[in-house]
């Protein structure tokens, strides 16, 4: 999938299910996501159940819930992603180590690399990432643009992928960014532990 433009897609079936922009199950590294614009959809922009795929030139605008999404136990990369981010619309990336509606047995979490990030938002009291359930994931050259908060970090055991090194970021510049990190995980780490060369 190249040099595509998906708009004003998407949207709630019921209370339990929703149609994002584009949904990507399970899929492998064999495949090719690239140059793919997600515009004015009405749920995700990007969800990534699972998979190892690796997507790189990615724009989200305006997606009035996440923009990027991950659960399952995603492990692909995203690379040269742009998100411009609505006024009230949820989070430009929300990220599940797993699917909390089922059991983790396995302990398998998400942990993909991703590289090259710009977020803009709209200058109101929302979070640019929100990282919970247990994912992991290497973070890096992220600029955050007008948000409230540009991390917050949810559950044990996304505290525990911080303390073990598989969470966490390296070169990120904040514009206009109130709080930097929020840890709600109840591990004890500091945001220079988190965060590596900020500006």
């Amino acid at each position: 999938m190249e040099y595509v433009r998906i708009e004003y897609a998407g949207g709630a079936i019921d209370g339990n299910a929703e149609l994002n922009g584009l949904s990507v199950y399970g899929v492998g590294s064999a495949t090719t996501i690239d140059y793919v614009q997600v515009y004015e959809g009405s749920d995700d922009g990007f969800e990534f159940f699972g998979g190892t795929v690796s997507a790189s030139h990615l724009v989200v605008v305006n997606s009035e819930d996440d923009s990027i999404d991950w659960t399952e136990g995603f492990i692909g990369t995203l690379t040269d992603v742009y998100v411009q981010h609505g006024t009230a619309h949820d989070k430009a990336f929300e990220c599940d180590g797993f699917n909390t509606d089922f059991s983790n047995e396995g302990g398998y979490f998400s942990k993909p690399t991703v590289t090259n990030v710009t977020i803009v938002g709209a200058n109101d009291a929302s979070e640019a990432i929100r990282l919970r359930a247990g994912t992991q994931g290497i973070f890096t050259n992220m600029v955050f643009n007008d948000f409230d908060e540009a991390f917050d970090l949810d559950d044990a055991d996304t505290g525990t992928g911080v303390l073990s090194g598989d969470l966490n970021v390296t070169d990120a510049t904040f514009n206009n960014v109130t709080t930097k990190l929020k840890n709600d995980t109840g591990a004890v780490f500091t945001e220079a532990e988190f965060i590596s060369r900020r500006w």
